[in-house]
């Protein structure tokens, strides 16, 4: 059991270096190829929180293990709108100057809405991952007309958190390491959770919410920490919503690809717990377009009682 500890700490690590380097190797091709530096900049951000719930959730797919996937994929949206974004608020607090919430916040509450309604039959069929991937299109074309209207500060700010020094050849090496590296780091780290799950008596569906989907998530906290300390507030909320809205895509692929189980549990705590959160960010960044320490701290706290609450459940229905 020790071994496979070892095994998905490593892959964490793994898959946080993968993702790290990937995108900005993608990033500085894009801008050496004289792309727009504020659309490479939103791509980038998009990238990085989607890239590593994309590779775990196809290696548990891969591997047949769909309540895995959808597990790691809500357990990863929980984490970044709570843990990831807390943290972030705890080092220094979030400026808030991008238009572009005031569509991302609501967008995020009727995405996680109707993915709660679809699944209320207990399974996410082939028409309903058509549903919430038709949703997630709608929401990208609504984000990128406001993207457009955005003013030149805000422009600045999430360019400068993106930004990389633009060597074709290591920005090249970048790309190869993260292809390289991305499917080995996601394939260990859904076997060891399965060999873990297995030994500690976890259903996949738990499994994959907290050491799966956490693991996943905590891709994206070390540019989210420089990006806070840096000032660059936007680029940590854009982050954690693009993260969050990738849900919606990423659930929508898998039951295309072959329909998936909804755990009753997931219809009970997990989804209402993500639509809280979403809930509760409307507000936080609203009264002073601000997320602050404080209110990082509550993330933080609301994160923590989710695990302990998951973890009393376990003991209770196990």
């Amino acid at each position: 059991m020790l071994a496979q500890l070892g095994i998905f700490a490593l892959a964490t690590v793994l898959l946080i270096v993968a993702n790290d380097a990937f995108v900005r190797g993608v990033t500085g091709l894009f801008l050496c190829s004289g792309a727009r530096t504020y659309g490479v900049a939103l791509g980038a951000t998009a990238l990085g929180a989607v890239l590593p719930a994309l590779a775990v959730a196809l290696a548990a797919a891969f591997a047949q293990q769909p309540e895995l996937a959808l597990g790691s994929l809500i357990g990863g949206g929980i984490t970044h709108l709570a843990l990831i974004l807390g943290v972030a608020a705890l080092a220094a607090p979030l400026l808030i100057r991008l238009r572009l919430f005031r569509i991302a916040n609501p967008a995020l509450l009727i995405g996680i809405g109707l993915l709660w309604a679809l699944g209320a039959d207990g399974e996410l069929g082939q028409v309903d991952g058509a549903i919430l991937i038709l949703a997630w299109l709608v929401v990208l074309a609504l984000g990128v007309v406001a993207a457009r209207r955005e003013d030149a500060a805000a422009r600045n700010e999430l360019a400068a958190a993106t930004g990389t020094s633009m060597l074709v050849w290591r920005d090249s090496l970048r790309v190869v390491v993260g292809v390289v590296m991305l499917p080995f780091a996601a394939v260990w780290l859904v076997r060891s959770t399965a060999v873990l799950a297995d030994g500690w008596g976890l259903a996949p569906i738990v499994a994959g919410l907290l050491p799966l989907g956490i693991a996943t998530a905590l891709a994206g906290l070390p540019s989210a920490l420089i990006a806070a300390r840096r000032g660059q507030g936007d680029f940590v909320l854009a982050h954690g919503f693009a993260a969050g809205l990738c849900v919606l895509l990423l659930v929508g692929v898998l039951a295309v690809w072959s329909p998936l189980p909804v755990a009753r549990s997931l219809q009970r705590v997990e989804l209402p717990v993500l639509f809280a959160l979403a809930f509760a960010l409307y507000p936080m960044m609203r009264s002073d377009s601000e997320l602050s320490a404080r209110e990082g701290g509550v993330l933080v706290g609301l994160f923590a009682l989710f695990v302990l609450g998951e973890t009393f459940l376990i003991g209770a229905w196990s």
